[in-house]
């Protein structure tokens, strides 16, 4: 069985700032398979952020960006 306490990404989230934190919720929601099987990416982004500046959410998509990139490379060409 899983071990949630034990898992290094768990124990790697548990030392980010609140912001991170707060960004790698919103990027394990995004990738959970309700939201991808399904369609709801927009609608579980626009719930997430209401009440954001544009500015704050340009930063998130900034953010859930690197952390895409760090957390599923895109495989090199050859």
């Amino acid at each position: 069985m899983f071990d949630c306490d034990a898992c290094e990404l768990r124990q790697r989230a548990e030392g980010l700032d609140q912001v991170n934190l707060e960004a790698w919720g919103i990027y394990s929601t995004l990738g959970s398979r309700v939201v991808q099987d399904w369609g709801l990416m927009p609608y579980t982004l626009d719930a997430l952020t209401d009440g954001w500046s544009g500015e704050d959410r340009v930063d998130l998509l900034a953010r859930l960006d690197l952390m895409r990139e760090l957390l599923t490379p895109v495989p090199a060409d050859g």
